[in-house]
């Protein structure tokens, strides 16, 4: 039997997902349903290294469109970036497909993101990376 452990960090705005045991598309569609309506973040963070995926071809592209359908409803300009964490060969391609099929563009021009990572480490990385330069690029010239 799966679990999902959720939790959060304010201070990055950020969803940890801890995914572990047989995982299927009833529970992962259950609990992105449960995070689109209870605790939007702007960075979410799923961590896969120890769980077994049981997903069809078929399931993963109904998570991902999904996924979009919620992601187009966000207010403009709050755009998720999204980090995989996997430990597997198989674990990593089906993690590359589930963001080839998430990668898109919305209405306002704001970005679906996702990355893939072998490490926890790499993919907070990456996050802090992003939002750093959305900082950045959200700073007044002079401030």
């Amino acid at each position: 039997m799966g679990n999902v452990t959720v939790e959060y960090d304010e201070s990055l705005d950020i969803c940890f997902f801890t995914v572990e045991g047989d995982v299927g598309y009833e529970l992962l569609l259950g609990e992105i349903d449960k995070y689109y309506k209870v605790h939007l973040t702007r960075y979410t963070l799923w961590d896969f290294r120890n769980a077994s995926l049981k997903l069809t071809t078929e399931e993963l592209k109904k998570i991902a469109g999904y996924v979009i359908d919620r992601e187009r409803k966000r207010p403009p300009g709050t755009g998720c970036v999204t980090t995989i964490v996997v430990s597997d060969l198989l674990k990593y391609g089906l993690a590359r497909m589930f963001a080839a099929l998430n990668e898109a563009v919305r209405n306002d021009g704001t970005t679906i993101t996702t990355g893939v990572f072998r490490s926890k480490e790499e993919a907070l990385s990456w996050i802090k990376i992003h939002h750093y330069n959305e900082n950045q690029t959200n700073r007044r010239p002079g401030s």
